[in-house]
């Protein structure tokens, strides 16, 4: 008999106090048994590490390991250990984070699944086990997503499942955005979306190991869009659970504007742009360079308006940095 085990991997880069509040919930989940935590720290200079150690001490006692070397065949025995914490000694992005957890996992044969979660997540006591129902109904779906609300005003979605993505515009319609709970529970996906959001990806291990790794050409963003394009190439179609409920910030770590975090930092900027320039010459070469002048042009526009010349400064390194020597997947 298969076991429906599923792995949940939480990246964590200098965001200590949101991981743990995530872990909290996770830890409040029912249907413990079915699941195992992984967290990769991404180089943090913070004080994570003691933190999220200090933490799984505390709550699993001899269930947490600290420190794995992935490239060690000598794996733990994951099975005797509900929460593992794997330390990077270099920051190479959040694609890079999730893989390394993935690499982890696949080393072993009893999960049926996996789930990426973004740290700064609360989930609900059911999210998992919905998470789980639903996927084993819909057995053709290669990735899953859920109803993520607003963690400021938990009765506002901030998404049903993921985004509707413009390819001109490279603009992101998050479905449902800002609905009440009450009017949207229910609501079909059909065609309403291009990919799942990158807060919350659920899918089997066995399609995660035939579409392959996240491309670690995106540090930051884009990851999911990219992902689903391989996806599909391979004919996965993609859903969501909206009886499975995370509330999220958004934007806490790489600073991109959200309810949660009301000024788009630099870093956010730099990289929203050069993924998009990268996504856009691997998957839509014909359009791209009515693309590359259109976005930068719209957003030039836009940042003299809002007169934020720091973020100018970020798009134009973005621009130069692709133009010059970034490597394209």
């Amino acid at each position: 008999m298969e076991v429906s085990k599923t792995a949940v991997i939480i990246p964590n880069w200098n965001g200590w106090k949101d991981t743990i509040e995530c872990l909290d919930s996770l830890k409040k989940a029912k249907s413990k048994d079915l699941f195992d935590v992984i967290v990769v720290d991404n180089n943090s200079t913070d004080d994570s590490i003691d933190r999220i150690t200090e933490w799984g001490r505390t709550n699993y006692l001899n269930n947490f390991f600290l420190n794995i070397d992935i490239n060690n065949k000598a794996l733990v025995n994951i099975e005797e250990h509900n929460l593992i914490l794997i330390s990077n000694n270099i920051n190479k992005g959040f694609a890079a984070a999730l893989n390394k957890g993935a690499k982890y996992i696949l080393s072993f044969s009893h999960y049926k699944y996996v789930w990426f979660l973004n740290n700064d997540t609360v989930v609900d006591e059911a999210a998992i086990i919905e998470l789980i129902n639903y996927a084993e109904m819909n057995n053709q779906l290669g990735m899953i997503g859920n109803l993520i609300m607003e963690y400021s005003d938990r009765n506002v979605v901030q998404c049903m499942g993921g985004s509707k993505y413009n390819i001109l515009t490279s603009l992101n319609t998050p479905y449902m955005n800002g609905e009440k709970i009450i009017d949207v529970q229910g609501a079909k996906l059909s065609n309403k979306i291009s990919y799942i959001c990158g807060a919350s990806m659920f899918m089997k291990t066995s399609t995660f190991h035939e579409v392959g790794y996240f491309n670690e050409d995106y540090f930051l963003y884009y990851e999911e869009l990219d992902y689903t394009r391989r996806m599909n190439k391979k004919g996965y179609k993609i859903g969501f659970s909206s009886s499975s409920i995370i509330y999220h910030k958004g934007g806490s770590s790489a600073g991109s504007k959200s309810k949660y975090n009301t000024s788009k930092s630099s870093l956010s900027e730099y990289y929203s742009n050069l993924s998009a320039l990268k996504f856009t010459k691997s998957f839509h070469p014909a359009i791209f360079p009515l693309f590359f002048i259109n976005r930068y042009l719209m957003k030039i526009a836009y940042l003299l308006i809002k007169r934020n010349f720091t973020l100018i400064k970020s798009l134009n390194k973005a621009y130069y940095d692709f133009l010059t020597n970034k490597k394209l997947s």
